[in-house]
């Protein structure tokens, strides 16, 4: 290409355009690293309501939060509690970070195993169990789970899926359906724990934990280790919240999914939440205001420092006046260099030595060794085409995923277990009778024993239906004063237990279980029921005492049969059209 000359007046038109350009950039530069909730951006209390919190958390021990990415963040309709709804098992919403650090302060100070709103296991917690990171999961709840009453029991915490690991199965109704893992504090009548379950064998035990759990207002924290309690990658999650005073109607529990069967939230990749030292300025301010409902989480994508005085959204003071004259006086200086360039330094141009092609940079000051660029300021984009573009900033660091577990099984491995917990059952034989011997008897008795035919006695559903007023028909002519009366009441039930089973096959390394179902059965055993008055200073009282005995024995064990022909149809049939076998159960 060829040479061109530029008058020193379009050089300064020049660089006075680049000047007017960096203090844009320079603008957006302090306007984006201003600290969060110091301006008209401000988050509104309510937008980010896990982000305010650790805020606030960090503030009160000289900290600053910093984010690499936004809080995961999910929100909940009110009033979808199933059963009782008494606020503290009423979710908002819920949300989780990734800790690669737990600061002294967050374990030492804010879940300190000594402070009345903080959880711990009974059996202790390791403070180093942290050192690999933790997973935060917090939820907030329409009341303060503090406020449950000192004679009901709740629990929260979050549900979890870790891959590799047998998941619980869906289906409607049950809240850890599709969960493999559950991290759940319970405050049972003011006795806190924390418990940590895994699904094993076909049901949820319990294991040893060092997670650690406390609430501030509405909001619910669950701080778990990722050493030996979170073995590989999370890829669903929820959280939990139930409240009981101990009776099936004042008992409630919630999920953000829902108690309908459905699978738990896909788990993204949690986000990186590290602390660092707060500027001086820094002060810590008040803590957040009781919630009216979460809304979608807001990315930060500096470090944060937190302004002093009001909260997230009153009018700023302090370092945000500062920001402000630091503001004003950039623009006077800004001018103030344009007016020179433009009209101090003005010179008649000269056509004898054309000028080099021009820098995007401003001239350097004289020196022997060749000028260096120096890289730009503001964001990409603020600066002429051709400038080479910074270094871009490397995101967060993921936590490293940890091995995955040993395989649990062998190609060709199957076994039996436990589709539902073994049961058993005392229900009366088919055809059984219950049998009365009666010294005196009645007319009444006599009338409706002849009824049944021989052998003498009742139909046991015979004996169960009858009521109040037809056992009194029945003892009608009964001594009421003390005299010798022999009466006895006789019949045998069955006890049967009962057990079924699902066959689960080894594919891949892991155990699938399959449609084919067994019923385990031992019994019939007899059991023999008998109830009876036989000597003096006895009356009508006595034997109506022993026949009501023995009338609500019976009619239990009517209910029981029936409870014995569900379980044996449940076990039956299967959602996937499996049919079951059948074998005899070992004794004990």
């Amino acid at each position: 290409m060829g040479s061109f000359a530029r008058s020193p007046r379009s050089r300064s038109r020049r660089y006075a355009a680049f000047v007017v350009a960096a203090a844009v950039a320079g603008m957006a530069v302090l306007t984006t690293a201003a600290p969060r909730g110091t301006g008209p951006a401000a988050l509104a209390a309510d937008e980010d309501p896990l982000f305010l919190l650790m805020q606030s958390l960090a503030n009160e021990h000289g900290t600053v939060l910093v984010m690499g990415e936004a809080i995961v963040t999910d929100k909940d309709a009110l009033l979808d509690v199933t059963g009782r709804n008494d606020q503290v098992n009423d979710i908002f919403g819920g949300g989780y970070v990734w800790l690669p650090t737990v600061p002294d302060w967050l374990r030492d100070d804010v879940l300190s195993c000594n402070n009345p709103d903080v959880a711990c296991p009974k059996a202790g917690s390791d403070d180093g169990a942290f050192a690999e990171g933790a997973y935060l999961f917090y939820e907030r709840l329409a009341a303060p789970p503090g406020s449950i009453a000192a004679t009901e029991r709740g629990e929260w915490g979050p549900i979890l899926a870790l891959r590799q690991y047998q998941t619980a199965p869906i289906a409607p109704g049950e809240p850890f359906g599709g969960a493999s893992h559950a991290v759940i504090t319970r405050n049972d009548r003011g006795v806190k724990d924390v418990l940590y379950f895994s699904f094993v064998n076909g049901k949820f035990e319990m294991f040893a934990t060092n997670a650690r759990s406390f609430w501030r207002d509405n909001d619910f924290i669950t701080l778990v280790p990722k050493a030996k309690e979170i073995q590989t990658d999370p890829v669903g999650w929820d959280v939990y919240a139930y409240s009981s005073d101990g009776t099936a109607a004042g008992t409630g529990r919630d999920t953000l999914r829902g108690l309908d069967g459905a699978p738990l939230l896909t788990f993204d990749p949690a986000p990186s939440v590290d602390f660092e030292n707060a500027p001086a300025v820094s002060v810590a301010p008040s803590t957040s205001a009781a919630p009216s409902g979460p809304s979608g989480a807001a990315s930060a994508s500096a470090p944060v420092a937190e302004s002093p005085g009001a909260g997230p959204t009153e009018p700023t003071s302090g370092i945000g006046t500062l920001w402000a004259i630091l503001a004003i006086l950039v623009i006077l200086v800004v001018v103030a260099i344009v007016f020179w360039l433009l009209f101090g330094r003005r010179r008649k141009p000269t056509a004898s030595a054309p000028a080099a092609p021009e820098s995007p940079f401003p001239e350097p000051a004289s020196t022997s060794e060749p000028p260096t660029p120096e890289p730009p300021v503001g964001p990409l984009g603020s600066v002429e085409p051709g400038t080479p573009d910074p270094e871009p900033v490397p995101p967060p660091i993921p936590p490293v995923a940890p091995p995955p577990p040993p395989r649990q099984c062998d190609a060709g491995d199957e076994e039996w277990r436990e589709e539902r917990p073994a049961q058993s059952f005392v229900v009366p034989p088919p055809g059984a009778k219950v049998h009365i011997t009666s010294d005196p008897t009645t007319a009444a008795l006599e009338a409706w024993l002849f009824t049944f035919g021989f052998p003498r006695g009742a139909p046991i559903p015979a004996f169960a239906l009858l009521s109040n007023e037809d056992r009194d028909r029945m003892l009608t002519g009964l001594p009421t004063t003390p005299t010798e009366i022999d009466w006895t009441i006789e019949f045998q039930l069955d006890d049967y237990r009962l057990a079924c089973q699902r066959r689960w096959v080894c594919d891949a390394g892991a155990w699938v279980p399959t449609d084919e179902l067994r019923l385990l059965e031992s019994g019939p055993d007899p059991y023999a029921g008998r109830y009876a008055v036989d000597g003096p200073e006895l009356t009508e009282e006595d034997v109506r005492r022993i026949w009501t005995d023995a009338r609500d024995v019976l009619v239990a064990a009517e209910a029981v049969a029936s409870s014995m022909a569900s379980y044996r149809a449940g076990c039956a049939s299967d959602a996937s059209g499996g049919a079951p076998g059948s074998a005899p159960m070992a004794p004990g």
